[in-house]
């Protein structure tokens, strides 16, 4: 009976095995739980970036904004004033053959050449061969461009040919007449030679021979700052167009990444959802060998505990077999 029951408790603790395989898949158990905690805490420092990439996006948005309605404000006064100035200019286009419309005067000098010129800034310039014109500008000679023996200006003075542009035939036609004619800030009471004038920036006239004028050629004037502030306006609006498409590239630049700033927001929440289900799984897992290891252990302990009692059992039995086949031997021969 003995020896059966010690035959069982062996099979029974080759059944069971020696439990390798369960510390085995514990420790993986316990390592997979490791990584699945470590990817949450990769998952957590994802979203705590994305969400201060979200914030700067956010709080940069207002200046982003701000930029390009500046800039489309800009643009648009820029572009609404150069359409007036042409609608004003257009409005006098049947003068087109006046000379005014092909001179400019320097930003400031607008009133002293309209002051200069006066009436005769309404004068076309002529043709070499029109004949018949009651009043216009024709063509200087050939020795205009050249020092015709005209008395120089008073030191004081700037000729007001430095200060005016306009096509060579104009600038020949003008060329001595503005020359002889002195641009100062104020009429200090200069000395003017015969032919000579002296005017002054905010359009007064002296002239040589004693006659003074104030405020003449206003209009003449107006219509010489308009040209120039036109002039202007065609420099700077390129560069508002500039500045237009400079801040709608940035405005595309922040819409891009304040959405890849959310996408990356999502993606790392749905990650880290993803991660805290992995790790209940391995947790789980970790629960489920450590159980089944734990029984593995019991069961061994109580095999060993059972064999150690039948193999105690079995020497008592040997022993008691000893001495009883001894007390048999020892009986006299009946």
């Amino acid at each position: 009976r003995i020896a059966a029951e010690i035959l069982r408790l062996e099979q029974a603790a080759q059944a069971i095995g020696d439990g390798d395989a369960l510390t085995a898949a514990l420790r993986s158990a316990i390592a997979t739980a490791r990584q699945s905690d470590e990817a949450i805490g990769h998952c957590e420092a994802a979203i705590a970036t994305a969400a201060l990439a979200r914030a700067a996006s956010i709080a940069g948005r207002s200046a982003i904004d701000s930029a390009l309605a500046e800039a489309r404000a800009a643009l648009g006064a820029l572009t609404s004033e150069a359409k007036a100035i042409e609608r004003t200019l257009n409005a006098s286009a049947s003068h087109g053959d006046h000379i005014i419309t092909q001179l400019r005067a320097e930003p400031g000098f607008e009133a002293a050449l309209a002051a200069a010129l006066g009436a005769d800034l309404s004068a076309p310039l002529l043709d070499d061969g029109a004949s018949g014109a009651s009043r216009g500008w024709r063509e200087g000679d050939a020795s205009a461009d050249a020092d015709g023996g005209e008395p120089a200006l008073d030191a004081s003075l700037s000729p007001l040919s430095a200060h005016v542009s306009a096509p060579p035939a104009l600038t020949r036609a003008l060329a001595r007449r503005l020359a002889q004619i002195g641009v100062a800030p104020r009429d200090e009471g200069q000395i003017l030679q015969v032919g000579q004038r002296l005017v002054t920036h905010d359009g007064a006239m002296r002239r040589w021979d004693g006659f003074v004028s104030h405020g003449d050629g206003a209009a003449a004037a107006e219509r010489l700052e308009r040209s120039n502030r036109h002039d202007a306006l065609s420099l700077q609006i390129p560069e508002a167009q500039a500045a237009l498409t400079q801040a709608e590239s940035a405005h595309a630049d922040w819409a891009a990444q304040s959405e890849s700033a959310e996408a990356a927001l999502v993606a790392a929440r749905a990650h880290l959802a993803t991660a805290e289900d992995q790790a209940r799984l391995a947790r789980r897992a970790v629960d489920s060998a450590e159980s089944a290891l734990s029984r593995h252990q019991a069961s061994a302990q109580h095999i060993a505990e059972r064999r150690a009692s039948a193999d105690q059992e079995q020497a008592d039995a040997a022993a008691a077999l000893a001495t009883t086949q001894a007390a048999l031997t020892a009986l006299p021969d009946g």
